[in-house]
C-alpha cells in the first residue's frame, strides 16, 4: 500500500505529483484524510484533492474508498494557483495476480476537475452520438 500514498513512492512513479499524503485519524493507517497535489500540465492549472478515505486488508487484498471533504479549504487551504477537484467517489483494489505475483490495481474514479474541455478536443475525440447530444443542451 505504502507504493500506492506514501510520497516519497508516489514521486517515484507520478512525476507530475506535486504531494501525496494521507493522515491517519487517532494514528490510524485505515481511515483518515487524503490530500494530493499536482504540478500544472501545458496550460491546465495545478490540481489538488482532500478527501477522506477507508482502506482495509482482506484476502490478501487491499480496498480504498474516497470522496471529497465538505468545505475542505477550511480544513486545508488550495494553495495559489491551485484549484481544488472533487471527488465525487474512488473506489479500488489492489492485489497479487495469480498467474505472475505481479500487483493488479483496479481503481473506478469519478471526478469533478473543474476544468473546461476546449471545444477542439470534444470534436476530436467524442463520437458522434455524444457530439450531437452535447450540442443540442
Amino acid at each position: 500500500m505504502s507504493c500506492i500514498y506514501d510520497e516519497k513512492y508516489v514521486k517515484q512513479w507520478d512525476k507530475n505529483t506535486k504531494e501525496n499524503t494521507f493522515i491517519g485519524v487517532n494514528g490510524s493507517k485505515s481511515y483518515g484524510f487524503l490530500y494530493s497535489s499536482s504540478k500544472k500540465i501545458l496550460t491546465f492549472n495545478s490540481r489538488d484533492f482532500y478527501e477522506k478515505a477507508f482502506m482495509f486488508h482482506a484476502n490478501g487484498k487491499m480496498y480504498k474508498y474516497s470522496c471529497s471533504v465538505k468545505d475542505s479549504e477550511e480544513l486545508k487551504p488550495v494553495p495559489e494557483k491551485t484549484i481544488r477537484g472533487i471527488t465525487i467517489y474512488s473506489c479500488g483494489i489492489m492485489q497479487r495476480r495469480e498467474s505472475d505475483g505481479k500487483v493488479l490495481l483496479t481503481v473506478i474514479n469519478q471526478l469533478d476537475m473543474k476544468m473546461a474541455i476546449p471545444t477542439f478536443l470534444k470534436e476530436q475525440f467524442l463520437p458522434s452520438a455524444v457530439k450531437t447530444w452535447y450540442k443540442d443542451i
